[in-house]
C-alpha cells in the first residue's frame, strides 16, 4: 500500500478493516475511509494490494 493510503486514515483503522473484511471487499472499505478522512477525495498515491 502506498503511503498516502495509511497516512490518511492510520494504521489502526486499516487493521481494523483487515480484521472484519478482506480482498476486493476490504480495498474498498479503505479507499471509502480515506474518501471520508480527505473531504470526499483522494490522494494522488492511493494504492493497494492484497494479497491472501
Amino acid at each position: 500500500m502506498s503511503d498516502g493510503v495509511w497516512k490518511g486514515v492510520g494504521h489502526d483503522a486499516i487493521a481494523g478493516l483487515a480484521q472484519a473484511t478482506q480482498g476486493t471487499e476490504l480495498i474498498l472499505a479503505v479507499r471509502q475511509l480515506q474518501v471520508e478522512h480527505n473531504h470526499g477525495q483522494l490522494p494522488d498515491d492511493f494504492s493497494i494490494i492484497v494479497v491472501q
